[in-house]
């Protein structure tokens, strides 16, 4: 039997504490702080049971409150910390290894950019065109660029509209987007160390172009009052540039054993920079020579002056003088006069030779004037953003693949897709290269750009009279002599469309204005009536740069390259088109648009002349193939001979004492941030380019076109491969030899007297490259 449970015996019942003793514990805990240890024994033990009840009931109210509001505000404020906690250093962290390569990028630029004096845009620039240069060296083992290399017959794209964009400021011109460019070799040059390579690089190479036409819109230290620091006595300008851009300065062909003399100024307007811009002196000239007799030869640029310039630089301009011995005569300039206002009407101001200081200013301003003109108005205006683009987006939108006349242009339309829409952001708008480098005001550069047809000099696109160069056949020792009695104009042309009519319809009505009315006298093949109205036209259009009566080494030598190319057209043409170019073949609405956007551009009177020499000629095929030749010829000359006169300007960009886009009034030099500026947009022309000629380190067969050629209609046997091929040999044989008697020519120069003591590279065909670059 189990044993008995225990109960369990209740403790004895205490009687509650009364009311009144709870109250006296209270004020005695009350007024006290909390007990330190020490002073919590020292209470008695009734009292310190009584304070740690209280104690306690405090401490368990503040915990269901904090719980109540814990409660409340749970989910979000959870949430919060654990984000403040475990993802805000990942928020922080991810942005910088995001930003880190550029910066890190942007930092070694910045590091590594060359002095800019004042303005980092363009060391910039000159930092990224050291990186583009760097990758067509690697690309090309520094290598010459050879015709084979360059052209890849397989990157050709089919003819179709392109995308285009309006010219800033550019009288509505429209450049095709760079995006458009039909051959990776326009960026990176061709597949020289084979197609896997070049394959990687061609991806780099259009990541770097991006980046430099962004870098054009940067406005980094840009000033409408530009910083001036001039160059103390003895310091050399050439050395100051070649110290910084290095390498990658273009290399120089000429040589100026002086350059500031005053035979050096007529060597200058002679043979030099302004020598296609020579035209003869009126025969009343009041400027006199040393002999008593009026000035015979004057270069002009006084319509710049009318430009603003910015605040502490000098006005643009000046008319050189010389006399029948090129000595110089005077410079005529256009200030305005002293203690008047900022508009008044600019007067003329004589400088002559032995006014010692005004007269070396005057030189100076000329040369640097002439300098930014042709920069501007004959390279940029004329020659990339007109003839080059208008050309290449005709021979893109009509010509096939597989067009004669479009594998022909190859050569000469390369690359001008890339180098145009470069020149678009770089060079045409506000805040770019140029209108930081010249010392026009905002509002000067925008006149600048609305004159820019006025400021052209393309003699052949004036007013024809009894005085216009000869028609092809009268010639005499290589130079176009006087033209009599087989054109004259019956009313000058105009330029005003009337409302509802087209370029082609203004042509017809110029036609009728020029030579006549009768229908029977223009529809006949007979020789006469429009027969001599061609001839004219191809005559006074022949050189790209007629001589108007001027004798000087470069129209001579630009009438010899002006016979080379037409005879190889010609016969190019003669392959293709033994029967002439009849009415539907493409090379018809190839030559309409071009005579249609000409006509529509800034140069609508050379525009409404070829569009007369059009209407005179459709229909008839042997004439159209006599038009599409003269073309053609004039194209390739303006696009070769013509860009090395007007870009190759190298050594004039190095030597700010030389000429200077901009300079502070009455300095003999430009300042430290001009001769940077200069320097740096020279430097971006030293891209590689295909030249024109093969090197004394190619051969032929590196450099022959034939091979872009199509077969001939009915053409197909390897004799009539054989046959081009030679057609191209000819061509090149002719070049050569003409490179050989400009090379002897030059050597010859200083051992002659005065004028003939310097020869001129700017024509010689070993240095020019087959299509335009910056």
């Amino acid at each position: 039997m189990s044993a008995p449970l225990l109960e369990k015996t209740p403790p004895p019942s205490r009687p509650p504490p009364s009311k009144a003793y709870l109250n006296k514990q209270k004020q005695a805990v009350n007024s006290t702080a909390s007990p330190s240890p020490g002073a919590a024994a020292s209470l008695s033990p009734s009292a310190a049971t009584s304070w740690a009840i209280i104690n306690g009931e405090r401490s368990f109210r503040g915990a269901v409150g904090a719980c109540c509001f814990l409660s409340w505000a749970r989910t979000p404020i959870a949430l919060l910390v654990t984000l403040l906690v475990w993802w805000l250093p990942v928020a922080i962290a991810a942005p910088l290894v995001v930003l880190l390569p550029p910066l890190t990028f942007l930092l070694l630029t910045f590091g590594t950019m060359p002095k800019q004096w004042g303005d980092p845009y363009y060391g910039f620039v000159l930092w990224v065109q050291k990186l583009r240069l760097t990758t067509q060296f690697v690309q090309f083992n520094g290598a010459r660029v050879e015709g084979r290399v360059a052209y890849d017959l397989r990157a050709l794209k089919p003819k179709r509209e392109l995308r285009k964009t309006p010219l800033p400021l550019g009288w509505g011109l429209v450049v095709a987007d760079y995006r458009e460019e039909e051959m990776d070799a326009a960026v990176i040059l061709g597949n020289w160390f084979g197609e896997t390579l070049s394959t990687t690089l061609i991806p780099v190479a259009r990541v770097l172009d991006i980046v430099r036409l962004a870098a054009y819109h940067l406005p980094w230290g840009w000033r409408s009052a530009p910083r001036q620091t001039s160059f103390s006595a003895g310091e050399n300008p050439v050395k100051f540039v070649m110290d910084e851009v290095g390498a990658v300065y273009p290399k120089i062909h000429q040589q100026w054993a002086d350059k500031t003399g005053d035979e050096a100024l007529a060597h200058f307007c002679r043979s030099g920079l302004a020598a296609h811009r020579v035209e003869l002196a009126p025969e009343d000239c009041p400027y006199l020579d040393a002999d008593g007799k009026p000035a015979k030869f004057v270069v002009r640029t006084n319509e710049m002056a009318t430009l603003d310039v910015k605040e502490g630089c000098d006005r643009y301009g000046g008319d050189a003088y010389f006399g029948a011995d090129w000595r110089p005569v005077a410079i005529v300039r256009k200030e305005t006069p002293e203690q008047c206002e900022w508009w008044s009407t600019l007067v003329d101001k004589v400088y002559r030779p032995g006014d010692g200081y005004k007269w070396e200013y005057a030189k100076f301003a000329f040369r640097s004037t002439v300098f930014t003109l042709v920069t501007f108005v004959d390279h940029l205006f004329g020659l990339h953003m007109q003839t080059s683009e208008l050309v290449m987006l005709a021979t893109r939108e009509q010509l096939s693949t597989d067009h004669p006349i479009r594998r022909f242009l190859i050569p000469f339309t390369f690359g001008a897709i890339t180098i145009n829409d470069w020149a678009r952001t770089a060079l045409c708008a506000y805040g770019g290269t140029t209108h930081r480098a010249f010392s026009f005001t905002d509002g000067g550069f925008a006149r600048a750009w609305a004159l820019a047809p006025a400021l052209a000099f393309t003699r052949s696109n004036a007013r024809w009279t009894e005085e216009n160069p000869s028609p092809r056949g009268q010639e005499s020792k290589g130079r176009a002599q006087p033209f009599r009695g087989v054109f004259r104009l019956k009313k000058a042309p105009t330029n005003e469309i009337a409302d509802g009519e087209t370029a082609a319809s203004v042509a017809e009505k110029v036609f009728a204005r020029t030579v006549g009315d009768s229908a029977s006298e223009r529809r006949s093949d007979d020789g006469d009536g429009d027969s001599d109205w061609i001839d004219a036209f191809l005559a006074h259009h022949g050189s790209a740069y007629p001589s108007g009566g001027v004798d000087t080494p470069f129209y001579r030598a630009c009438e010899r390259y002006h016979g080379i190319v037409a005879r190889w057209v010609d016969a190019y043409c003669a392959r293709y088109y033994p029967e002439g170019v009849a009415a539907d073949d493409e090379a018809v609405a190839f030559l309409e648009q071009i005579m249609l956007t000409t006509s529509q551009s800034t140069v609508a009177s050379y525009g409404l002349q070829l569009g007369a020499a059009f209407a005179a000629s459709r229909g008839r095929p042997l004439r159209m193939r006599r038009l599409l030749v003269c073309f053609l010829t004039r194209f390739i000359e303006l696009v070769t001979l013509g860009h090395e006169q007007v870009g190759a300007v190298q050594v004039y960009a190095q030597d700010a004492s030389f000429a200077s886009f901009s300079w502070k009034k009455g300095d003999l030099c430009g300042t430290k941030e001009a001769a940077m500026q200069g320097a740096t947009l020279m430097c971006l022309t030293s891209s590689i380019t295909p030249t024109l000629m093969p090197g004394d380190d190619s051969t032929f067969e590196q450099h022959d076109w034939s091979f872009l050629y199509p077969p001939p209609p009915g053409q197909q046997s390897a004799a009539d491969a054989a046959d081009l091929k030679a057609l191209n040999r000819t061509f090149q044989e002719e070049l050569a030899a003409m490179a050989r008697d400009l090379d002897a020519e030059m050597a010859a120069a200083p051992a002659k007297a005065f004028p003939d003591n310097m020869g001129s590279c700017t024509v010689n065909p070993r240095y020019m490259e087959c299509a335009v670059s910056i």
